[in-house]
């Protein structure tokens, strides 16, 4: 499979007012015929959102490494969940080093709604990096070790 970078090029019609709002969806087809949608809020404003706050990000352990002996690592497993939200302009993304973020709930690109997401790995692999970044590009990073939790 190929990463291709696109732009899109939108336009709002001349009487939409200040402080609207829409859904874009995108779709793209692998050469396998597997589709990908993806939906983004436009916001269309006659004013710059001054934001300069990073998003807010949680996490809690639903399951640790905690009493778990390195030679044991491979029998045991951890989760964590992971909340991120930005009230001001909206989240952009939320993503994770190694990578592997599932969302329940999936979410719309730039909402200000609280957006939740699951990891979950062998506690041979502990640690992760969760990342936030907001529609200002604000962007709002933790480590965290399933040992140290």
């Amino acid at each position: 499979m190929q990463t291709a970078t696109v732009t899109v090029v939108t336009r709002a019609p001349s009487m939409v007012t200040a402080d609207y709002r829409d859904l874009i969806t995108f779709t793209a087809t692998s050469s396998g015929r597997k589709r990908i949608k993806k939906t983004a809020q436009m916001y269309v404003t006659n004013s710059i959102t001054a934001d300069n706050e990073e998003p807010r990000l949680t996490y809690r352990y639903t399951s640790d490494c905690t009493n778990v002996l390195l030679g044991d690592c491979r029998d045991r497993t951890w989760t964590i969940e992971v909340t991120a939200q930005d009230v001001d302009s909206g989240l952009l993304q939320l993503t994770s080093i190694p990578k592997g973020l599932y969302f329940p709930n999936d979410y719309r690109t730039g909402t200000k709604e609280p957006v939740v997401a699951v990891y979950g790995a062998s506690c041979c692999q502990p640690k992760i990096q969760i990342t936030a970044v907001d529609l200002m590009n604000n962007r709002k990073t933790f480590t965290t070790d399933a040992y140290c939790k």
